[in-house]
């Protein structure tokens, strides 16, 4: 695929949005396969494309591999099913950002040194989604049933099971 447009960052899709190439209708938008572990570096990311284009009327379609590292998603303007990331949402929109946890469920968690040491010890895709896990339920019960389940397994030394690969 020659014809896919490779953009940097938001900004630049912003100023391709208010160009003339922009009239034309049609773009196939390139991004780079993100694999865990391994930074690509500054790139534009798809879910921040989509919610971007989204806001302008522009709908995602197909999807094609360029090559192993890499895919093109086509973009018109249309009817938009996806639904948009609102501003502040509680997953960190930059590559890295590890979800935070309420300064009292951090207290209530570091006051149980052994759970809070296992907890260090893991790889941050493990933290970042058992925190995700904790401060996405819905009510004030969930998040603290949630978080002594956390705190109970790890200082058993042990994973939530629910984000343990099973084999």
């Amino acid at each position: 695929m020659s014809d896919v447009l490779s953009l940097a960052d938001l900004d630049a899709l912003r100023s391709w949005l208010g160009s003339d190439d922009a009239a034309a209708g049609e773009v196939w938008l390139g991004f780079h396969r993100v694999r865990f572990g391994a930074d690509p570096g500054p790139a534009l990311l798809f879910g921040e494309a989509a919610d971007e284009l989204a806001v302008a009327g522009w709908a995602e379609g197909e999807r094609r591999a360029v090559d192993d590292g890499s895919y093109a998603v086509r973009f018109a303007p249309g009817k938009v099913t996806r639904k948009v990331a609102a501003p502040g949402d509680a997953w960190p929109r930059e590559r890295g950002d590890m979800p935070l946890l309420d300064p009292a469920y951090e207290a209530e968690f570091r006051a149980d040194e052994a759970a809070w040491a296992f907890f260090e010890e893991q790889p941050p895709r493990y933290r970042r989604a058992a925190i995700w896990w904790v401060i996405s339920g819905k009510s004030e019960q969930t998040r603290r049933r949630r978080l002594a389940g956390l705190i109970e397994g790890s200082a058993a030394g042990e994973k939530l099971p629910q984000l343990v690969r099973q084999l």
